[in-house]
């Protein structure tokens, strides 16, 4: 058995896994959560009190406990949105301390215990997914003629991938063509704006912030900030902008279509700073609620505007993660790795 935890900055998402396959799934919001190590043992301590009043607390399930006759978790990976060093994270987004030591601490019974970046769990997971609802292409190699794609994009499975997540914050991380994870903190570098409305963004939030990173722009807050300098209206929350935006409101159109220009220089900047000739994956939870106002017209002209090397990222697909559960399947496939030795 192996659990799994997706720590973000608006929700924790939980799973227990067996032979690959999801047996039991939940979520609460973060900000709810004081004990991270108390949650983890309600959980388990839950999961295996219905086990055993399902009935499926036989002779033979007795070889899956421990001495304290707790159902044994092999492998426990938490997925952190932050980076990942010492003993203490503060999440990103809500200042939450989580004491890591503390939890491996608690669970002397389970033999790895792992803390990644939910970047890191998010790139884990591309391999397993499949179909329609989990993953669908936004671009393709539009150099491609006939059907046939092409050049540096064929065969580009086997290359390297740049993954963006969007949601509460910005996430990086990038694999090798070797399949090597690396995390980054890619969505804290420096915004770099494009045209005329992009440098009078960067200089209203500059008085906002000091610092404008992409994550300023390309987030949940990100949408506010951008929608606040068009409108120069302070507070209003991405949900209530992005429906704004579906019934035609025009600073909110707008507001959507400086995102996606500035979305799409940052998917053209990644590619090129991990040679993604595997394509680039954008996932998060904002993806899926956002795709119908992402005008692709506009995405690709900031993609693909990079001088001297707009044909290699013509030929470069970008794909959509729907799954939210996406970092946990992730996560679950890291955790299965750690208990089998590899």
């Amino acid at each position: 058995m192996i659990m799994t935890l997706d720590i973000g900055g608006t929700k924790t998402m939980w799973a227990f896994w067996e032979e690959s396959e999801l047996v039991e799934s939940g979520r609460r919001p973060t900000e709810s959560i004081g004990d991270f190590a108390g949650m983890i043992k309600e959980l388990i301590d839950g999961l295996d009190g219905r086990k055993k009043r399902s009935g499926r607390d036989d002779a033979d399930s007795q070889i899956g406990r421990t001495s304290r006759d707790c159902l044994r978790i092999e492998a426990l990976c938490i997925a952190l949105a932050g980076s990942v060093t010492g003993d203490r994270f503060e999440l990103t987004n809500t200042g939450q301390v989580i004491d890591l030591k503390q939890i491996k601490n608690s669970f002397p019974d389970i033999a790895h215990i792992a803390f990644i970046n939910d970047l890191e769990a998010l790139a884990h997971s591309l391999p397993h997914l499949t179909g329609e609802k989990q993953l669908i292409q936004f671009r393709k190699d539009s150099t491609a003629k006939d059907g046939i794609t092409r050049g540096i994009a064929e065969g580009g499975a086997k290359g390297a991938k740049a993954i963006l997540s969007i949601g509460t914050g910005l996430g990086i991380s990038a694999i090798s063509r070797e399949g090597i994870v690396l995390p980054s903190e890619g969505g804290h570098t420096d915004f770099a704006p494009r045209n005329n409305k992009q440098h009078q963004l960067l200089a209203f939030l500059t008085k906002k912030y000091g610092h404008v990173s992409y994550e300023r722009l390309l987030s949940g807050q990100g949408l506010s900030n951008i929608y606040e300098a068009v409108s120069q209206t302070a507070d209003a929350i991405p949900a209530e902008i992005t429906k704004a935006a579906l019934s035609g409101e025009p600073a909110a159109r707008q507001t959507f279509d400086l995102f996606t220009e500035i979305l799409g220089a940052a998917c053209g900047n990644f590619a090129l700073a991990f040679l993604a000739s595997g394509g680039v994956y954008l996932g998060g939870g904002m993806m899926p609620k956002i795709l119908p106002l992402i005008d692709k017209s506009i995405f690709e002209e900031a993609f693909t505007a990079k001088g001297r090397f707009r044909s290699y990222l013509q030929q470069l697909p970008v794909s959509i993660i729907l799954d939210e559960a996406a970092p946990s399947i992730g996560a679950a496939a890291y955790g299965k790795k750690l208990s089998s030795g590899f």
